[in-house]
């Protein structure tokens, strides 16, 4: 139903990058009747007596398993199989049949023949868009399984924000947190070469391994990146959202937590750009008595938001160390690649499992969400009381609708 409007030509089935974007709107616009229809007291108990933790996950699942199915090869040799054995049916028929009849037996046989690599060839055809399809919508159902999970577990979240989603909408209506880019920024970044690096790793060998983007997320103003060594007991604490790593590495002290009073005063302070991170919770990582922690420490550099004429000013006291293990991410169905039909790989060449979101833009924002975190120092997350994300759904669609049209 939600399908048929957006096919409009018999080679819209064949086109898989076509037939892909059409069965993707289709599932969007179909997901809110498949919401209500998984609700319903019915397929609930019907759910329930299968012993089935997640419907959708449930039906992503086994649309994935029938996309499996649909292997040019093994239809090919079904279909050979079928052709095969109507000729041998045929051959048994026409030994017991008028010669008139044989005559016409023998053109189907023929005709069977000639025909089979037309089907063998249309087999090959049609498979691919239907088996990318099937793992388009799999994902999709997948997908929402996690977000409605997210939702349940991180109330107030929305979704992630694009860097051009979040361009639009700080140039329609500038945040608090940003502020007019100069030509100087108030704090630059921190820049060292190679050499410059592995002097200061050599002199602290026990420290975190650093690298030049790391560095620069340090500003060259102040007092500069630091080694320190943190001796309990003591707290450090991260500002996190359901798409960040609890264990992760940029952290700030336990007063200058405390000293911030909003989410804008932390976005601007640390310079965290809106498509890192949406904020909202909080993890303490505790260093017992007798521990010590080894961190780079310093003020965070000026961060430029990319499209805009704004600027996050910076200047509060990171701290940065890797924490003993990462988190447990959620081991989503992989991303398809709607050309190909292959699954899509990310950055470090492994499968990309992120969550497709769509932001409060209408920007694609796909992320990883953050299962579970492991290393026992790492408490939390907890709610900061600042709000989970920058705008509301409706502030956003009203700066966008009421914001000049780009020249």
């Amino acid at each position: 139903m939600y399908l048929k409007p957006l096919v409009k030509h018999a080679d819209d089935i064949i086109n898989t990058t076509k037939l892909v974007t059409a069965a993707g709107r289709a599932c969007d616009a179909a997901l809110p009747k498949i919401t209500e229809y998984l609700q319903h007291n019915q397929v609930a108990k019907w759910a329930t007596d299968g012993k089935l933790p997640n419907i959708y996950q449930f039906m992503a699942k086994t649309i994935r398993e029938a996309a499996n199915k649909v292997n040019p090869s093994k239809l090919k040799t079904m279909l050979d199989e079928k052709f095969d054995n109507l000729k041998a049916l045929l051959g048994k028929i026409r030994a017991v049949v008028p010669g008139n009849i044989r005559e016409r037996l023998d053109e189907l046989t023929k005709f069977i023949e000639t025909k089979r690599s037309v089907f063998s060839d249309a087999v090959k055809t049609y498979a691919k868009p239907v088996r990318t399809v099937l793992n388009v919508i799999a994902k999709k159902l997948d997908d929402q399984a996690w977000k409605v999970e997210t939702y349940r577990t991180n109330r107030g979240w929305i979704s992630p924000i694009s860097e051009s989603g979040s361009a639009r909408l700080i140039n329609a209506k500038p945040p608090k947190w940003v502020t007019k880019r100069r030509k100087r920024l108030k704090h630059p970044k921190l820049e060292m070469d190679a050499n410059e690096i592995g002097d200061l790793m050599s002199k602290h060998p026990d420290h975190p391994p650093l690298q030049s983007w790391l560095v620069e997320t340090f500003a060259s103003t102040g007092k500069k990146i630091k080694a320190d060594s943190i001796r309990g007991p003591g707290k450090l604490y991260r500002i996190v959202d359901p798409s960040n790593e609890g264990a992760g590495i940029f952290w700030m002290t336990e007063a200058e937590y405390k000293a911030i009073k909003n989410r804008d005063e932390w976005r601007s302070k640390f310079a965290v750009k809106p498509e890192w991170n949406q904020n909202g919770w909080v993890v303490e990582y505790e260093i017992k008595k007798g521990e010590s922690l080894n961190v780079w420490r310093g003020p965070a550099a000026s961060q430029e938001l990319k499209g805009t004429g704004y600027c996050l000013e910076g200047g509060g006291e990171q701290i940065v160390f890797f924490p003993g293990s990462r988190d447990e991410i959620v081991e989503a169905l992989p991303r398809v690649d709607s050309d190909s039909g292959e699954f899509l790989k990310d950055r470090d060449g492994s499968v990309d499992r992120r969550i497709e979101y769509i932001d409060l833009a209408g920007e694609a924002a796909p992320v990883k969400l953050r299962a579970r975190i492991t290393d026992p120092h790492i408490k939390g997350p907890t709610e900061t009381g600042w709000g989970a994300t920058d705008y509301q759904p409706e502030e956003a669609k009203r700066i966008l609708l009421t914001a000049p049209a780009s020249t």
